[in-house]
């Protein structure tokens, strides 16, 4: 009988020769499309692809950060809260 980590590996074993192909065929239509384009334009449509995706992937992770820090403020709150108002209708 096979466990969690074993099947995972027995996954990544299968995937990993179509995932290298699927990878050269991307770089190969790259090729192509930077040959077609011409080195200038190629070459500042990749640069500017780059700067979107790193942008968005820093927007992501930050709101990420923060929706986890707010709700962690949030959860404080109520339980202080819980806490001052069961002391409070003690009094």
């Amino acid at each position: 009988m096979l466990n969690e980590t074993d099947k995972i590996a027995e996954l990544l074993v299968a995937l990993e020769m179509p995932l290298k192909y699927f990878a050269l065929f991307l770089v190969f239509i790259y090729v192509i499309w930077f040959w077609k384009v011409g080195p200038y334009d190629g070459f500042m449509t990749t640069l500017q692809t780059i700067k979107m995706v790193a942008e968005k992937t820093a927007l992501i992770i930050y709101a990420l950060f923060v929706w986890v820090f707010v709700s962690i403020g949030r959860m404080f709150r109520v339980v202080f809260a819980t806490v001052r108002d069961f002391f409070m209708s003690r009094i």
